[in-house]
């Protein structure tokens, strides 16, 4: 009952800021647009109602998932300004350059940042929990100088060994992307999809 009461006073209280709408068409029409009505039912009770009014009275429903030309690709839309229309193109969320790696594969760039997470950990495994300002500049020191003896090494001539698996797997993504076309596309993609489970 305490429930129902705080979900009617809370409506009411929503449907003066919304002309014309009354509280259970406004709690409906939210419940009409969740996928399953399980989903509402299964929501700890005050968690539920809250979204039910937060989501009518703002008239903000996201988009899930967020459409990809809109985050990815980029897309023409029209201005009309009086008699003239014209086409513009409008930048996506995240550039093209920004996540796509086919120039890195071409260049033999790493195609993921794995190599930084690394680092990351081997430097805070260095660390206490919360060091002081003078065991920071320690560590920092000490990497710096394992960092100058791995750049010597380098410049000696010393390789270091990937393992076989990956630079197999390298091999078989320059292979399939030396054969790529436009009018091949399908087959392009399965290719790729294909190297993940064989």
């Amino acid at each position: 009952m305490e429930r129902r009461r705080k979900l009617k006073e809370t409506t009411t209280a929503c449907s003066k800021a919304i002309q014309n709408v009354r509280p259970r068409q406004m709690i409906a029409s939210v419940v009409d647009e969740l996928k399953t009505k399980e989903a509402i039912a299964s929501m700890p009770s005050y968690e539920a109602d809250r979204q039910v009014v937060c989501r009518t009275k703002k008239k903000n429903l996201p988009d899930y998932p967020p459409e990809p030309k809109n985050t990815w690709i980029g897309k023409e839309e029209f201005k009309k300004s009086g008699t003239k229309i014209e086409n513009i193109y409008v930048k996506p969320l995240f550039e093209i350059e920004l996540w796509n790696i086919y120039d890195r594969i071409n260049d033999c760039i790493p195609r993921t940042n794995n190599f930084v997470e690394a680092w990351h950990s081997e430097f805070s495994s260095m660390l206490v929990n919360h060091p002081s300002v003078y065991q920071l500049i320690d560590r920092f020191r000490e990497e710096q100088k394992k960092s100058q003896d791995l750049l010597v090494q380098l410049e000696t001539g010393i390789a270091f060994k990937r393992k076989p698996a990956y630079i197999l797997l390298d091999e078989r993504i320059k292979e399939i992307i030396s054969s790529y076309s436009i009018d091949s596309f399908e087959k392009f993609y399965d290719n790729l999809s294909l190297i993940l489970n064989y």
